[in-house]
């Protein structure tokens, strides 16, 4: 259809038309957010020329008309449905980027199809609809308003105007998504993250509990005891209670407060530290060798200190077993060579 006054004729032949209608100034939202980058501009241009538009009236003429116009400006991806009651299904079957619906249609209105879309439980997957009208009244826009509608175009259409509102609309509604599919995969990270953080939490606490060597958790703003394996207890004879919450000297691995204090701050110095062959009093005021590691770590937003107490007992009484047999051996050599003579 090409009328003298034809509105589509009008925007080809327009000297702007080649930057018509998304240039650079016409993405409001990425210049105030400053979250979009150039490549990501590109896309979504490329998004918004190619997204899905349908257009619902039951006058063919306008249909294309408006199918005309937004062809011309670039759009690639334009549908129609001229039948009013079949309009849902076709909304159905498309999931359109954008609606443009006409609102006064015999049989089925535009504000009953809003109203029909909003009632399917789907609804948010829809687009944004753009209302075309030639009722201006206050009344009437408030009815299309609460049906759901995003935007108004009056008749007679202006082709500049319904491309920029096509193309405002659809900018809104690109970004919307990609700031839903961005917060999507954040949230994704974060739970992939958090069970990886609970399983961590939970092989550390197997190996805590089943490991065959004493562990102790201390503070090291208050240098108290927060928690204590299970070995513990078989190694030192404390329960856990009489652990939580004492000094390392008060369970004997420090001879007193002072004692303490140095090895604190030698630790925190170096943040690593060990110690082999140490003396270790047990509750029943026995004595065995243990090697102590201690080291310094990040536990979410604090520090923690674990100390590794590892049972050498075994190990000095063969030492001392070795050492003795050696002395023997090395007697008894003498005697003989004594008995040999010179």
């Amino acid at each position: 259809m090409n009328l003298p006054n034809d509105p589509v004729a009008q925007l080809i032949n327009s000297p702007q038309s080649s930057a018509f209608p998304l240039r650079r100034w016409s993405l409001p939202l990425s210049a105030k957010s400053g979250w979009l980058r150039d490549q990501e501009l590109d896309l979504v241009r490329e998004i918004v020329l190619a997204s899905c538009i349908l257009v619902i009236d039951d006058n063919d003429v306008n249909i294309k008309l408006v199918t005309q116009i937004l062809n011309s400006a670039g759009f690639k991806n334009v549908h129609s449905v001229i039948r009013a009651s079949l309009a849902l299904a076709r909304i159905q079957d498309l999931k359109p980027d954008l609606i443009v619906l006409d609102l006064r249609m015999p049989f089925v209105s535009g504000v009953e199809i809003m109203e029909m879309m909003a009632a399917e439980e789907n609804y948010l997957n829809f687009g944004p609809v753009l209302v075309l009208t030639a009722d201006i009244s206050v009344e009437t826009k408030r009815k299309a308003l609460d049906a759901g509608a995003d935007d108004f175009l009056c008749y007679p259409i202006d082709a500049r105007e319904l491309c920029l509102r096509v193309s405002n609309l659809l900018i809104g509604h690109v970004l919307r998504r990609k700031l839903e599919s961005r917060n999507d995969d954040l949230q994704n990270m974060i739970e992939a993250r958090t069970r990886a953080l609970e399983d961590t939490a939970v092989r550390f606490r197997r190996l805590f509990e089943t490991a065959r060597d004493g562990i102790l958790l201390v503070d090291p703003l208050t240098g108290q005891i927060v928690e204590a394996n299970p070995f513990m207890e078989e190694l030192l004879g404390y329960c856990r209670a009489e652990f939580v919450g004492k000094q390392l000297y008060e369970i004997g691995m420090y001879e007193d407060e002072a004692a303490n204090r140095a090895a604190f701050a030698e630790l925190l110095g170096k943040h690593y530290t060990r110690h082999e062959d140490r003396p270790l009093r047990t509750k029943n005021g026995g004595t065995i060798s243990v090697d102590l590691v201690s080291n310094v770590y990040e536990e979410e937003d604090r520090q923690i200190i674990q100390y590794n107490i590892r049972d050498v007992s075994g190990r000095r009484r063969a030492q001392t077993l070795k050492k003795a047999q050696a002395a023997e051996l090395e007697s008894k050599a003498r005697e003989h060579s004594l008995r040999l003579g010179p």
